[in-house]
């Protein structure tokens, strides 16, 4: 024994040390709807003619997307395919360590960026008079850099030495200039360059720095290593700085995944994936080594070229055949760039093939990768349009035997050789293979093309908007999780109390299993990499309750053994054993609700089926196998030697009297048995049954679609979290909302719209509305989204209230980047080519931009609403940290206002109707001298920036929460919840029809299943008359309507309630024997009083824990609470009063069909004809 209870040891505490593991290592993953994020549901636009796999053709589509939109796994996107036709894109917002970890690095960089010195400020400080103001002057701009200090002393002499010269040259005329101070004039200002040149070299590159970090972060880049510590050893003085930058970048991409706004993640579903083929260098033209001399000592975008060519990143991950190889001779122009590789590639008419202006629109169909059926060689076939077939015959046919680099979004992939001329259907040949390696590498690179190809044009389009779309923002997100655990703890410490109270040591060895149930339950989750839900914490409170239902089953037989007479050991043996089947058969059933769930129901709603089914797992294991470890130790050691089953006034005395102190513990006894006769009140309980479930139809009925949620109805639904201490009456807001409705007729809709206060404290809103996404057509353009242009109208109308970022509007706004010239041509955008703005644009301020030499201006007129000039350089600043603006972030700009608002008067910063910004990127300088790279520089430089500033500028962003349904959507919604709901009745019926071997306890538990479902239903849809009544406020009663989260309410209750009346049907199998004495009115009824005592207090302890959820959880399970009160007692009800009556109404029935027999063969034979 003392080996067996070793072993039990053992393995409970290497289930708490892995528990405890896996989650200090994996940790907890919250869902959307805790940590705040946002569900995309779209639908595809299969093409015509296709006949395939649709459910393969999603999942091609979902694995073309993860490669544009996340490469590399660090967004944390949870990718599904719903249907044929259908996929799903979850994107919870970035975590805290996400926002503490992007904050970090944000701020060192702005040291570092803060640290280096402006032209502006050089020349400021050498000129400045008296001498001791410069002295002073230069010692503030050098602060303690001595190195720095040096260079300006020497830049200040050579200042002067110019300065002097300067003013010699200025008494001549430009003709008259004597050759000796010309001389003299060049070499002073050679000079002062030289030194000023110096003195910038001190700055850091922090985009570079960005590079190199990068670079060593991805691929270990010996030479980007080595360029880290050179920088290191440059720049002594701001060593500590740098080191703190790379610690604080590693913790930024170990922390990194998730984005702050839905419309960034649509971006990047719109924005990536584009394609195009160039003709690449041939290592044998002239100039190629020089040229990439070139681009290792200046990079990419300053590094001088042949005519027509230039420098492409080549993608790390995926086109590392284009790097050359030791053991062949080199086929492509190749280099290096602090640790980024790079292909020379041709950039000219004739020798590309791209989206810019100059081609019409084409795209790749589709790509396959095969073998050639003549040669049997590896082949990628691919298919293009029209208009692509064209182009590609163009470039091929004047590019025969070269290579052909493939692009994706402006990295190079692959390079094939043009081997002949293509047409709309070509074929890359990838060569033979002479070994296994060769012909491993060949298929490797055969499958990288075709998903590269597929990359670039998907072989199923998305519909321009989604036809789903729920938003939780942070702020309710961080509502529901602190409601939620607020409720998880509560509930927690009550039950522990309880079970401790009532049953002495066994309730402390019950709490133990219990706090160890939470632990494992946690410690599945974590390994699983499961996701926690609102609903799901709901399921963690909702199996607490029914742990406790096990546990006070195993302590209510252990009392009944005792009670005949059974020793400590024997009933305690006895116990554990004869309730082991029927916890077994309650947790199955329940087990099969839940694994409903998890196949039909929606996200949330799937985490609480997946937390439910590991908790009802896990609890087995602690309430069978841990609590009777430690009854046997106790047992064992003399801690627990009798169990006394005492009244609560004897049960006070033993416990103030420490008898157990002496190994006599006390049991409460509240309930003794009754002797109640249930079957002869059967009609009366079904009557009354009756006319309850017939009123609950008859309110299903009337209420028509307005019970339902938008889930199931179609709609748009808004949740308004106002502001600290704002308040708003309900009639306020519907008002408001009415209004915009009036006043707008694309949202006429409002005017309708259903508006209610959630809680009690008028400061959360529900607007529900009709507006959602219409489906588009295959093959038609992108269109403005009408719940997007709903919720930022929204956001305007209420943005006195709730804490919002505004859309803003200005001239040009509408253009987009790939039209820059245009915005260039009407002084919109323009090259900073003057030390002053003023020089720069029409009556521009006399302000100094040299600092932005080179760099690009963006005019913006007519912003409305107004704006400060803080808030504009926040956002564009917060918006280079989103992913796909991310290589702006260390681009220098300002915000230099232009116009003030009219109305400006009052406290804090005065708002501006216009404004000029103005950046520099320091790595691609804008020079009117080389024409060539003007067109690029507009491109990469211009352009971007405008990008940003557009991007950011229109984001707006503050409502609580957006759950929009199409009407398709919402119709299947409420589909899956009848199939949902149905084949959990079914499989419950079936297992315990073949459990307990007869149809009449399937009988027994259908009719009491309906009546739950049916009684909770009526409840949801009648909830509307009285939740604006005293009464209503008084029990917190909301509106409450049926959606996915209250139909695995229901299935809860249809589990609970067969859980409860498993618990009957067993012990009247018990009481029958096994001789299957006779079914009688007087075996039922002892049945179902032996079991009252016990269905009184597991009802009493899940009572408990779910009114501490409905009242303390929050309005995310405000209504799952409610549904599981009601279905709590009618489980309870229908358990007693209908199902075991039924049971017995079912034999009586059969006897009348049937013969009347007396053997038990013959009884048997009966029931198989009733099933029959």
């Amino acid at each position: 024994m003392k080996t067996n209870l070793w072993a039990r040891f053992g393995l409970i505490f290497a289930a708490i040390a892995l528990a405890v593991l896996c989650i200090y290592f994996n940790g907890v993953k919250g869902g959307i709807d805790l940590s705040g994020g946002t569900d995309l549901i779209y639908q595809l636009n299969i093409p015509k003619g296709f006949h395939g796999d649709p459910n393969r053709l999603a999942q091609q589509v979902v694995d073309v997307l993860k490669k544009r939109v996340d490469p590399k796994s660090v967004r944390n996107l949870v990718w599904r395919v719903l249907s044929g036709n259908r996929i799903e894109i979850q994107m919870p917002l970035a975590d805290e360590k996400s926002r503490q970890a992007q904050a970090a690095y944000q701020k060192l960089v702005d040291k570092l960026l803060a640290d280096n010195i402006q032209p502006s400020q050089i020349n400021a400080a050498v000129a400045a008079q008296p001498a001791s103001l410069r002295e002073k002057d230069i010692a503030a701009l050098a602060g303690t850099n001595q190195k720095r200090l040096v260079l300006l002393k020497q830049l200040a002499i050579s200042y002067d030495a110019y300065h002097s010269a300067r003013q010699a040259a200025g008494r001549y005329s430009p003709t008259d200039l004597p050759d000796a101070l010309l001389q003299r004039l060049n070499n002073t200002e050679a000079v002062y360059e030289q030194a000023l040149n110096a003195v910038l070299a001190e700055n850091i590159n922090v985009r570079q720095l960005a590079n190199v970090l990068e670079a060593i972060y991805d691929t270990g880049s010996a030479q980007a290593k080595t360029s880290l510590s050179q920088l290191i050893a440059n720049h002594p003085g701001r060593a500590a700085v740098i080191h703190q930058l790379v610690a604080a970048y590693s913790n930024l991409r170990k922390h990194s995944g998730g984005l702050d706004n839905p419309a960034e993640l649509e971006r990047l579903l719109r924005g990536a994936g584009v394609l195009d083929f160039r003709i690449a260098a041939s290592p044998s033209l002239p100039g190629m080594l020089t040229a990439v001399r070139q681009l290792e000592a200046k990079g990419p975008h300053n590094a001088i070229t042949p005519s027509g060519l230039r420098w492409f990143e080549i993608d790390p991950v995926n086109g590392k055949d284009l790097l050359p190889k030791p053991s062949e001779p080199p086929y492509y122009v190749t280099g290096e760039y602090q640790g980024r590789h790079y292909v020379l590639l041709y950039d000219a008419p004739g020798k590309m093939m791209t989206h810019a202006p100059s081609f019409k629109p084409w795209k790749v169909e589709l790509a396959q990768f095969g073998s050639d059926p003549s040669t049997g060689q590896p082949t990628v076939y691919f298919n293009l349009d029209d208009a692509g077939g064209y182009y590609m015959g163009q470039l091929t046919s004047a590019n025969r035997n070269q290579n052909m680099a493939i692009l994706l979004d402006g990295k190079a992939i692959t390079a094939p050789s043009i081997r002949g001329i293509i047409h709309k259907q070509g074929q890359i040949t990838l060569g033979t293979a002479t070994n296994v390696l060769a012909a491993r590498s060949i298929a490797n690179e055969g499958h990288t093309s075709t998903q590269i190809l597929n990359a670039g044009s998907l072989p199923a389009t998305l519909q321009s908007q989604p036809i789903s779309v729920q938003t939780i923002g942070s702020t309710l997100g961080a509502d529901n999780l602190r409601a939620g655990l607020r409720s998880a703890v509560i509930a927690v410490i009550v039950v522990l109390l309880f079970m401790f109270t009532y049953y002495t040591i066994t309730g402390a060895f019950a709490d133990i299993a219990l706090l160890m149930n939470l632990l494992l339950l946690m410690g599945v989750m974590s390994l699983l990499h499961a996701t926690f839900t609102l609903p799901g914490i709901a399921g963690v409170v909702l199996t607490l309750g029914m742990a406790v239902d096990a546990n006070i089953l195993i302590n209510e037989r252990i009392r009944e053994e005792l009670h005949k007479g059974a020793s400590l050991w024997l009933a305690v043996k006895q116990g554990y054993d004869k309730v082991f089947w029927t916890i077994f058969d309650a947790n199955l059933t329940t087990s099969l609700t839940s694994i409903v769930l998890i196949e039909l129901g929606s996200e949330d709603v799937k985490g609480f089926g997946i937390t439910l089914l590991i908790g009802l797992a896990v609890h087995m294991f602690t309430a069978l196998f841990v609590t009777r470890t430690l009854m046997i130790t106790a047992i064992r050691t003399g801690v627990m030697r009798k169990i006394d089953d005492l009244s609560v006034a004897e049960y006070f005395r033993d416990l103030f009297t420490f008898t157990w102190l002496r190994g006599r513990w006390p049991f409460m006894r509240v309930f003794t048995l009754t002797n109640f006769d249930w079957i002869s009140k059967r009609y009366i309980f079904w009557i009354v049954s009756a006319l309850v479930m017939i009123s609950g139809m008859v309110a299903f009925w009337a209420r028509g679609t307005h019970k339902y949620d938008t889930e199931f109805n179609g709609g748009t639904q808004i949740t308004l979290h106002l502001k600290p201490g704002k308040t708003l009456a309900v009639s306020a807001v519907r008002e408001r909302v009415a209004a915009l409705g009036r006043s707008d007729r694309a949202l006429a809709a409002l005017r309708r719209a259903t508006v209610y206060s959630v809680g009690a404290k008028h400061n959360e809103f529900t607007i529900i509305t009709s507006i959602v996404n219409p489906e588009s057509k295959p093959g038609a353009t992108a269109t403005a989204s009408p719940v997007q242009d709903l919720t930022q109208k929204l956001e305007a109308t209420f943005a006195d209230v709730i804490a919002v970022t505004r859309k803003l509007n200005f001239s040009d706004v509408n253009v987009s980047p790939s039209h820059i010239q245009r915005l260039f041509d009407d002084g919109t955008i323009f090259a900073i080519t003057k030390n002053s703005l003023q020089e720069l644009i029409p009556h521009g301020p006399n302000v100094d931009v040299s600092d932005y030499h080179g760099g690009v201006g963006v005019v913006l007129r007519n912003i409305s609403p107004p704006e400060t000039v803080a808030h504009l350089m926040s956002r564009i600043r917060q918006m280079a940290q989103e992913p796909d603006f991310a290589r702006l972030q260390y681009r220098p700009f300002k915000v230099i206002p232009l116009a003030y608002a009219a109305n400006a008067a009052g406290k804090g910063p005065a708002p501006v109707t216009a404004a000029v910004v103005v950046a520099v990127d320091d790595n691609f300088l804008y020079n009117p001298d080389d024409s060539g790279k003007t067109a690029l520089w507009k491109q990469q430089v211009a352009a971007s920036q405008w990008d940003i500033i557009r991007t950011a500028l229109t984001t707006s962003g503050g409502l609580a929460g957006v759950n929009s349904f199409a009407p398709q959507v919402a119709t299947e919604a409420r589909l899956n919840a009848l199939i949902a709901v149905g084949i959990s009745l079914l499989l419950i019926v079936a297992y315990v029809w073949i459990r307990f071997g007869g149809i009449r306890y399937g009988f027994g538990v259908i009719f009491s299943l309906v009546h739950d479902a049916i009684v909770a239903v009526a409840a949801t849809v009648l909830a509307v008359y009285i939740h604006r009544t005293a009464i209503g406020h008084f029990l917190l009663v909301d509106n409450f309507k049926i959606n996915m989260t209250m139909i695995a309410a229901y299935l809860t209750i249809i589990g609970y309630s067969v859980n409860d009346t498993i618990v009957i049907f067993d012990r009247v199998r018990e009481n029958r024997g096994r001789l299957k004495l006779p079914l009688t009115s007087k075996l039922v009824n002892d049945s179902i009083n032996q079991c009252f005592g016990r269905t009184i207090w597991t009802t009493f302890t899940v009572f408990v824990v779910v009114m501490i959820l409905y009242i303390w959880g929050g309005q995310g399970v405000h209504g799952f609470a409610y549904a599981m009160l009601i279905g709590v007692f009618t489980g309870a009800y229908s358990t007693l009063a209908i199902a075991s009556p039924t049971l017995l109404h079912a034999k009586e029935a059969a006897k009348q069909a049937l013969p009347a027999v007396q053997d038990d063969g013959q009884e048997k034979a009966n029931e198989s004809a009733l099933a029959r």
